[in-house]
């Protein structure tokens, strides 16, 4: 690994995936992952051309994969969307990795997904660098009006979403950069660069997708709360937290400021 972080010419990323024990670093257009225990299995993905922007690992859909699929690896690039198939050698997390080709891909239209988190229901949640919050979904077939995987656009109004990308003339779009899902209550916080935390509500199936509130300027709010703290002090949220409905029937979601300060 240190000697391919010498090659890096563009961009790397790394973190964990504790549900299957690896850790994992991006390079460029390239993706390794490792056993953190003990450091065995080390598995590589280069089926890439393009640099990675973000990964996530969620669960699959019901009925698309064979059972041997216990997680789908979602692959993010400015150009292309791409969904691989996880499997392990004993079926357990402590075999070794498969990363599988599933011939699902979409393109992303030239957007940046800042951030990617998935559902129990096994939908797939992207922040766009277009200010949007987008959806990947997939089936095992393509339907009469559906293809077999699609992207769409939660943010975008429906006569909006009808106009060509490059007929769009706006104001320059505030990039949405991380993504939170309250499994407990159906719920998916979209936090963008400004600071605005936008809250939708997935329904109680959690097959739903309804904005419900938008909160700004929240420094702003808590300094009146507490005025031995300036606005500023709380301001630049860089972390967000939902708090599971079994710990706290009043508290939703806790925000990090980048000093330290929880909300």
């Amino acid at each position: 690994l240190m000697d391919q972080m010498k090659l890096v010419q563009h961009k790397f990323f790394m973190g964990l995936f504790p549900e299957i024990n690896r850790a994992w670093i991006t390079i460029d257009s390239r993706l390794f992952l490792w056993n953190y225990h003990d450091g065995r299995d080390f598995c590589v993905f280069d089926g890439l051309d393009q640099v990675i922007v973000s990964i996530a690992l969620v669960p699959p859909r019901p009925g698309v994969f064979l059972d041997e699929v216990k997680y789908v690896l979602v692959l993010s690039t400015k150009v292309e969307l791409l969904l691989l198939g996880v499997t392990f050698s004993d079926n357990t997390i402590d075999g070794d990795i498969q990363l599988l080709p599933t011939q699902l891909a979409v393109p992303s239209d030239n957007v940046s997904m800042l951030h990617v988190v998935g559902t129990a229901q096994g939908r797939i949640f992207m922040a766009g660098q277009d200010g949007g919050l987008h959806e990947l979904v997939y089936q095992s077939e393509d339907g009469w009006f559906t293809k077999r995987v699609r992207q769409l656009h939660h943010s975008r109004t429906r006569l909006g979403g009808l106009v060509p990308t490059f007929l769009r003339f706006a104001a320059a779009p505030t990039p949405l950069v991380r993504l939170a899902v309250d499994h407990s209550r159906n719920l998916l916080y979209a936090l963008s660069n400004k600071g605005t935390i936008t809250v939708f509500d997935l329904g109680a199936d959690g097959l739903q997708t309804k904005q419900v509130a938008s909160l700004t300027d929240l420094g702003a709010t808590m300094a009146r709360m507490r005025p031995t703290l300036s606005p500023d002090e709380l301001q630049n949220i860089v972390a967000m937290a939902p708090v599971d409905r079994a710990e706290s029937a009043a508290i939703y979601l806790v925000a990090l400021t980048a000093k330290g300060h929880r909300l």
